[in-house]
């Protein structure tokens, strides 16, 4: 049985943008139960001993951002890929690849969209945002 290749298309696209939500929110949960086991760990101590342990918050606090920063690093390539595949779904990165744009400029404009819409999520929608002049249309409709 031969399949709709817009069907096969979509159903590609859709299988890719739910591996890496499902992957950050396990990631974040295993680091908030970490987060939690050693909070407890030191209010237990702090019961015992009747002192807080300060430097033992601060600890965790950088040992989360350390690990949020690293999440974040290992993400972006992961991101800019999806960008640059869907841009080989669409049938331009040939046209990309043809060219005087180095492979960094090319990962960097198709990872943009993405970034914006993040950004708009991040600080609302019922803001006002102003970019220096857009070399992506689109981005006037995100």
């Amino acid at each position: 049985m031969k399949r709709n290749p817009i069907f096969r298309r979509d159903e590609l696209i859709n299988a890719r943008s739910l591996t890496l939500p499902l992957l950050v929110t396990l990631l974040n949960g295993g680091l908030s139960i970490l987060i939690l086991i050693n909070l407890f760990y030191i209010v237990s101590t702090a019961e015992l001993t009747g002192e807080i342990a300060y430097q033992s918050f601060l600890r965790i606090y950088y040992i989360a951002a350390l690990l949020e920063l690293l999440l974040v690093l290992l993400l972006a390539p992961a991101l800019a890929a999806s960008s640059v595949a869907s841009e080989r779904d669409q049938r331009s990165l040939g046209l990309l690849l043809t060219t005087q744009l180095t492979p960094a400029d090319i990962i960097i404009g198709a990872g943009a969209e993405y970034l914006y819409g993040l950004i708009v999520q991040l600080l609302g929608r019922d803001k006002l945002f102003g970019i220096e002049t857009p070399g992506y249309d689109k981005i006037r409709a995100v």
